[in-house]
């Protein structure tokens, strides 16, 4: 069965278009801060929308939730609130990580 990583990075090049992943739990406060504001801005959706971006959140709430295995590829120390961009083409992802 596929990772996440692979997931998305099918995703973005089966469709041509980017895939936007959210790592998040509900035990993370910066995270919920990021989730209540960045999240619930509506530029934000009209900007994901407008170039086309496929959003995809991965709740770590639970300790073996899917996805962590590429949190942990992506920031060994496993550290939240991180998203990661994959653009089709690339072969490495656009991670912001901590607040942004």
């Amino acid at each position: 069965m596929p990772g996440a990583e692979e997931i998305a990075r099918d995703a973005a090049a089966k469709s041509g278009k980017p895939v936007l992943v959210k790592f998040t739990a509900n035990w993370c406060g910066t995270c919920q801060y990021i989730e209540g504001t960045v999240f619930r801005d509506p530029q934000v959706w009209e900007a994901i929308k407008s170039h086309q971006v496929t959003p995809v959140k991965v709740d770590l709430t639970d300790e073996n939730a899917p996805g962590k295995d590429l949190l942990l590829k992506l920031n060994p120390a496993g550290g939240i609130p991180l998203t990661a961009i994959f653009f089709p083409g690339r072969s490495e992802p656009v991670v912001l990580a901590s607040v942004y």
